[in-house]
């Protein structure tokens, strides 16, 4: 049995500056863009969705963009 826990790493690693929270940024884009995210528990995909927001709010656009 293979068991996934990307997600729960990317959303423990620790924000201690800008480009931290961009590579989380760009992680969570790539995890929830995966067709394996539809198998994600709804629950941890809400805390995922409002991660990502959090970090969208912070993150300037030029950056999410790249």
């Amino acid at each position: 049995m293979h068991f996934d826990d990307r997600l729960d790493t990317v959303m423990r690693t620790p924000l201690r500056s800008d480009a931290a929270r961009l590579t989380q940024y760009r992680q969570l884009i790539d995890i929830l863009a995966q067709k394996r995210a539809e198998r994600i528990d709804p629950d941890r995909l809400d805390e995922a969705y409002a991660l990502l927001a959090q970090l969208s709010r912070k993150l300037p656009v030029e950056d999410r963009a790249s």
